[in-house]
């Protein structure tokens, strides 16, 4: 039998803009924790705060005693409810443009980083600021320059093939050799390229 580790406790700490993409996170693990362990749903309203740990168990206790009785869906909902007002998009969107590609730093990886920041934020169009950050932070002027002409709408999916070997012995960087195909997803067109990653000095 395959054992499941426990799921960390949610922490209430830090400013209350985080708090809110904290909690959006912790829910969204706990959910997969809930499918990796097939619970019923008359068990998943105390397991949330069991694996929430004291913080969310006091305060889903106040919450339920303010309204009906709760099922794990409702009090799910009531406690995003009470970290919700508390997220703050334009601090949001300031951490998501403090985020540079770092030195030998894949270009997938940065990608793939400002995604898993945007899921957490309350952002509008996520993946508008995701383009317009990576845009701005990618180390490669050459690449930034191949996207500032791709035409707006499209979502930019970036795949490394070779930059590892260009990071460990020839050089770093990246030519605008570039194969891409694009295709229509529900009315708009998705850009999906494959970068031909080559060395240059």
């Amino acid at each position: 039998m395959v054992s499941i580790p426990v799921l960390e406790p949610f922490i209430i700490d830090g400013s209350p803009s985080a708090l809110a993409a904290q909690w959006k996170e912790w829910v969204d693990r706990l959910e997969t924790y809930f499918a990796a362990t097939t619970l019923n749903d008359d068990r998943r309203r105390p397991m949330l705060l069991l694996l929430g740990g004291a913080a969310i168990h006091k305060l889903g206790r106040s919450v339920a005693e303010e309204g009906p009785p709760y099922t794990y869906q409702t009090l799910k909902q009531a406690l995003t409810n009470h970290f919700q007002p508390l997220a703050n998009p334009d601090y949001e969107r300031f951490l998501l443009r403090q985020v540079r590609q770092l030195p030998h730093e894949s270009v997938d990886t940065f990608y793939a980083k400002l995604k898993d920041l945007a899921r957490t934020c309350t952002l509008v169009d996520v993946e508008d600021e995701v383009r317009a950050q990576f845009i701005q932070g990618c180390a490669s002027v050459k690449l930034r320059e191949h996207i500032l002409q791709v035409r707006v709408g499209r979502t930019v999916q970036v795949i490394d093939l070779n930059e590892l070997a260009c990071l460990e012995g020839e050089g770093p960087g990246i030519s605008d050799s570039t194969a891409h195909r694009s295709e229509e997803v529900d009315g708009s067109s998705r850009i999906k390229s494959r970068h031909l990653i080559q060395c240059y000095t």
